[in-house]
């Protein structure tokens, strides 16, 4: 993802303080790996947005986002069948237990539906979360 980053700031006019990833499903799995692996990385992006995001929480990737104050919203929908709402929850949890806790503190949005598909609503730009 690294190459990626790297590609649109060399080739578009980027606010390199603006830098947002998110990605669904194996790509919210490489948006957590990305901003996880490397405090390097999680200090060069604004904010991720995890959805149902494929990837095994790790306290080592979870310490570099809290270390860095890196908001965090992550979204999951209860009964995925796919990818287990508990990656999102471990996560978080991991997040937010960090000595000091990061500021802004971790935030999820838990759907209570099932099926994978938790990008549609995460993206909606109607979407208010508690309406």
């Amino acid at each position: 993802m690294e190459d990626v980053v790297n590609y649109a700031v060399n080739t578009y006019n980027v606010d390199e303080s603006r830098i947002y990833i998110s990605g669904m499903s194996m790509g919210g799995g490489a948006t957590w790996d990305y901003a996880g692996n490397s405090s390097t990385f999680s200090k060069k992006i604004a904010a991720i947005v995890p959805v149902c995001g494929a990837s095994e929480p790790n306290s080592f990737k979870a310490k570099n986002i809290a270390d860095a104050n890196l908001p965090v919203w992550a979204t999951h929908n209860q009964n995925d069948p796919q990818v287990p709402v508990s990656n999102t929850d471990g996560y978080i949890n991991l997040i937010n237990s960090n000595s000091p806790p990061p500021t802004p503190q971790a935030k999820e949005t838990i759907f209570p539906v099932s099926g994978h598909d938790a990008w549609t609503r995460t993206y909606d730009p109607a979407f208010k979360e508690n309406g």
